[in-house]
């Protein structure tokens, strides 16, 4: 079964000041491209993470997200400086004191004033905290390979109808192309005829040549090969492992010999049913692009 590369996956565990949220985001690539956003103080978890998602996923574009307690409030608390509270207090007393004034101040009166109120970030295990955060990847991966499983069963249900388009149009071209080799042979022979009048000519010579060019234009290998792809084809389909790389490399192959095709080709029925084979691998090259 064939996956799509693109996928979103999102989960959440626990609450308040002991909840982790990720989520995963996947795209088209080559290879496994893997970037994360996570607080500075779970980053020793960067690359045990990136290993448990690499384990089930080959291919894409990876991008991760990962929050504790829905941003930074889990790593922060926040305490009342006293020592600059007092200070406050007694220089408000002392200015009282000096103008005469009324020495009754309340703690409303100072509480405002700048840098009572200290925000402290606290030293999060990482350790502690890789149990929860492994989990809770885990599921969010579930939840993207779910997706990308998804789209995938989409893609093998295309793929499918193209390559069975193929398959007919290849059979077709097969019963066109019968006999070709012959009567392409002895058009040649009588348009040489036509060309030269027929003198000063041998008569062996002509026939041998006007052969020779004649198997220039079988295409029986060609379709040979290419009816040999569409079943290569139809079982990378079933295969989980990458593939993608594979079905890229038939495409290729089966453009390759839609060409070959095309070149040697004299009839028309068959030049135009190789012009649709080439419409359906190009869209299926388009779509092998997303599948990993």
């Amino acid at each position: 079964m064939i996956r799509s590369m693109t996928g979103y996956g999102q989960a959440s565990l626990g609450s308040g000041k002991h909840k982790c949220s990720v989520e995963i985001r996947s795209l088209n690539h080559r290879y496994f491209d893997y970037s994360a956003r996570i607080p500075q103080v779970l980053l020793t978890l960067e690359e045990p993470i990136k290993q448990l998602i690499h384990s089930h996923i080959q291919r894409g574009k990876i991008t991760l997200s990962l929050s504790l307690n829905e941003g930074e409030a889990l790593l922060e608390r926040v305490r009342i400086d006293e020592e600059k509270l007092g200070f406050y207090h007694k220089s408000l007393l002392k200015v009282a004191s000096k103008l005469g004034m009324e020495k009754s101040i309340r703690i409303a009166d100072i509480i405002h004033l700048p840098g009572i109120f200290v925000f402290e970030k606290e030293a999060a295990d990482a350790g502690k905290w890789w149990p929860t955060v492994k989990l809770t990847v885990e599921r969010a991966l579930r939840n993207l390979i779910s997706m990308r499983e998804k789209e995938g069963r989409c893609l093998e249900l295309d793929f499918v109808k193209r390559l069975g388009m193929v398959d007919r149009l290849t059979k077709n071209i097969r019963r066109r192309s019968r006999g070709m080799t012959s009567i392409y042979r002895e058009r040649l022979t009588e348009r040489i005829k036509e060309l030269t009048g027929g003198l000063g000519l041998d008569k062996d010579r002509l026939l041998k040549e006007s052969a020779v060019i004649a198997e220039r234009s079988d295409i029986t290998e060609e379709l040979v090969r290419l009816e040999n792809h569409v079943k290569l084809c139809r079982s990378a389909l079933k295969e989980r492992e990458e593939a993608g790389k594979r079905l890229d490399f038939i495409m290729q192959e089966m453009n390759r010999e839609a060409n070959t095709i095309a070149s040697k080709s004299v009839d028309f029925g068959i030049s135009s049913d190789v012009v649709r084979v080439k419409s359906e691998i190009e869209k299926m090259r388009e779509q092998v692009q997303n599948i990993e």
